[in-house]
């Protein structure tokens, strides 16, 4: 998986696609894939991805931080969040 726990907080690796239809958070084999309409200006994507990824695993926006990735599709996020919780929404998302 590309989550490694440490603590109460999780690091993910995420893919993002700004510009899409509409907004979809995928686990895309051990990775999250996540589409926003959001395009990749200002960093209104980053924002929407964050939102994105908050309601995926029900917390709020401002516990998820970018950690790594601020110009590049590949991003590495950290959540806070407990990795028993984690493991709950991973599970429940739709895998691709």
């Amino acid at each position: 998986m590309a989550a490694a726990p440490s603590g109460e907080t999780v690091t993910l690796t995420v893919r993002v696609k700004p510009g899409s239809r509409q907004v979809r958070v995928l686990r895309e084999g051990d990775t999250l894939r996540v589409e926003v309409t959001a395009r990749a200006i200002e960093g209104q994507a980053n924002a929407a991805v964050m939102k994105a990824i908050a309601a995926a695993f029900g917390i709020r926006p401002w516990q998820v931080a970018l950690v790594a990735g601020d110009k590049s599709r590949a991003k590495r996020f950290a959540l806070d969040i407990s990795a028993a919780r984690f493991q709950e929404r991973w599970a429940a998302l739709e895998d691709h």
